[in-house]
């Protein structure tokens, strides 16, 4: 009876082994995924935050101000947080959308 215990605990070993290899490649595709989906938010706030300079009052970009609100950078993305993101989003927005109707 021995053997087939052994037999037995060497199957539920190699099913295991099989799950968490298929595991450790599901959370290498989302990682993978989030990647490239962080590269792709910091590229669009960097089109944004271009696109707003250039049609910003030069007040806020000639250096002596500054965006009133925080910059991130592309290396910032995954230390931050979500909630940091959504309020740099929502304030870069405003102020977008602020200086395209003064002008």
């Amino acid at each position: 009876w021995h053997t087939s215990e052994l037999q037995s605990v060497r199957k539920a070993v190699e099913q295991q082994t099989r799950d968490l290899k298929r595991l450790e490649s599901t959370v290498c595709g989302l990682q993978r995924r989030l990647k490239e989906s962080v590269d792709s938010v910091a590229q669009r706030m960097d089109t944004i935050e271009a696109a707003a300079a250039s049609k910003a009052p030069p007040s806020m970009t000639d250096g002596s101000e500054g965006l009133k609100t925080p910059r991130f950078t592309k290396d910032d993305l995954p230390n931050a947080r979500l909630s940091q993101l959504e309020a740099r989003f929502e304030l870069l927005r405003s102020e977008t959308a602020n200086t395209m109707a003064s002008t």
